[in-house]
């Protein structure tokens, strides 16, 4: 008993940051993001969002959402980041975010998910990786390393997925 008062009275532990977003969570928000703006691209014939993972900026994940275009041929509808750590969504080309009210609100539910809290959402906040300003983000994190750095460390590899 008394040892669990002093668990219950004690911090949350400095080692417990917030959980990143799964592929899976910045996936839908990705839809519900695109769908603000394009609400019948999901209808186009051969749409599809493809994931990539850009070895220099880590802290987000980059999603392409495509469909077959003209015969023969592809068409990209539009590029779309994922804040991993806080949720935010963003246009990749212009830098723009995206803010709807239904991207809003499941930004909410989803930064409650991972347990981001306001002080953490100050920390992780980032401009787009390609945005004027934008400043690189090694993996792994602690690793200094460039384009022209030499480096023990893999980058993840880049992953495509349908959805």
């Amino acid at each position: 008993m008394i040892m669990l008062a002093t668990f219950m009275a004690t911090s949350w532990p400095a080692w417990a940051t917030p959980r990143p977003l799964t592929i899976s969570e910045a996936r839908y928000l990705v839809v519900v993001a695109l769908d603000s703006y394009a609400p019948r691209a999901h209808r186009l014939p051969g749409f599809g969002i493809d994931y990539f993972a850009d070895p220099f900026f880590w802290g987000f994940m980059n999603f392409s959402a495509t469909w077959s275009g003209v015969p023969g041929g592809g068409s990209t509808i539009d590029n779309i980041d994922v804040n991993m750590r806080t949720a935010d969504v963003m246009e990749a080309t212009i830098c723009k975010p995206i803010t709807s009210p239904r991207v809003r609100r499941l930004q909410r539910r989803l930064r409650r998910k991972i347990g981001l809290s306001a002080a953490d959402y100050k920390k992780f906040k980032l401009i787009g990786p390609y945005c004027d300003g934008a400043r690189e983000t090694p993996w792994p994190p602690e690793e200094p390393r460039g384009h022209n750095a030499p480096s023990a460390a893999k980058a993840p590899e880049i992953k495509e997925n349908r959805l």
